[in-house]
C-alpha cells in the first residue's frame, strides 16, 4: 500500500562524513532501513521543481512568513520518458511541521495534467483528492519545469515507531533549467564530503537521539533543496554579471 498523506515535524542538520559514522550506528540500534536500501545501501532520487517563468514559488518560499508550499515530481529512475512511474508531491509547510500529499502518475501523465490541464484517471479517491487539491494550487499559475535535483539517499524507520524516519542525502547537484540547453546552470549543494540528515516525526523527538544531535554537535538548521540551488544560482549569476 502506497502512503499517500504525510503530516511530521522535519528537523534537518548538515554533517560531515565523522559525524555521519558516529551517528549511524546509534540509529541502526534504534531503527531499521527501508525496503529501498537492502543492506545500507543507497539509493537514487530525482526530484523536477515546478516553478512559474518569474520564480515565484521560489521567491515565497525564501520570505520568512512560516508558510511553504511548492510542487514536484519525483522518480526514481536514471532514465525519464512518458511512462516512468513518479510521484506527483504538493508540500506545505508551517514552522516546522510539514504535510505532504503525493499521487502516483506517470511522467507523460503528469505532463499533461500541469502543462494541458489534463487530470489524469483514477479510481481511487484519495488520489482523486489530491489532483483537486494540486488544481487549487496550481489555479492561474503558469507552471514549468524550473530545476532538477539529483542524490543518492539512505533512509531508515524507527522499530518501535514506524512513523519515525531518517534521511541521509550525498551527492546533491541540482540543475537550474533553462529552454536553451546551454545556460542550464549545475549546482553541487552540499560541500564535498558533506551529507544532509533529515528527522522527520509525528511529535517529540525520541529520548534516544536528541543527546546523540547534541554530542555531536549537530543542530537543526534550514534547508530547502531546490531554494539553496535557487539562491546559488542567484549568487553565481550576480558575481558574473
Amino acid at each position: 500500500m502506497i502512503l499517500q498523506s504525510f503530516r511530521r515535524y522535519e528537523r534537518k542538520y548538515l554533517l560531515n562524513r565523522a559525524q555521519l559514522e558516529a551517528l549511524l550506528p546509534v540509529l541502526k540500534a534504534h531503527m531499521d532501513f527501508d525496503a529501498f536500501c537492502p543492506d545500507g545501501k543507497t539509493y537514487e532520487i530525482t526530484d523536477l521543481y515546478f516553478d512559474t517563468p518569474g520564480h515565484e514559488i521560489v521567491r515565497g518560499c525564501a520570505l520568512e512568513t512560516g508558510f511553504k508550499e511548492k510542487l514536484r515530481l519525483r522518480f526514481y529512475s536514471p532514465f525519464l520518458n512518458a511512462d516512468t512511474p513518479c510521484f506527483l508531491e504538493y508540500k506545505k509547510k508551517l514552522g516546522k511541521l510539514g504535510g505532504k500529499r503525493r499521487a502516483p502518475v506517470t511522467a507523460g501523465e503528469a505532463e499533461d495534467f500541469l502543462c494541458r490541464g489534463i487530470v489524469p484517471r483514477t479510481q481511487d479517491p484519495v488520489t482523486r483528492e489530491i489532483f483537486t487539491e494540486i488544481q487549487h494550487f496550481i489555479s492561474g499559475r503558469l507552471l514549468q519545469p524550473a530545476a532538477r535535483v539529483h542524490y543518492r539517499r539512505l533512509a531508515l524507520f524507527g522499530r518501535d515507531c514506524p512513523e519515525l524516519r531518517a534521511t541521509i542525502d550525498c551527492a546533491l547537484c541540482a540543475e537550474i533549467l533553462s529552454p536553451n540547453p546551454s545556460e542550464i546552470l549545475r549546482i553541487p549543494l552540499l560541500e564535498e564530503g558533506g551529507y544532509l540528515l533529515e528527522i522527520k516525526v509525528p511529535g517529540a523527538m525520541p529520548l534516544w537521539l536528541s543527546p546523540v544531535l547534541s554530542q555531536l554537535h549537530l543542530f537543526s538548521q534550514s534547508h530547502s533543496k531546490y531554494g539553496r540551488a535557487w539562491q546559488l544560482a542567484r549568487l553565481r549569476q550576480l558575481r558574473q554579471a
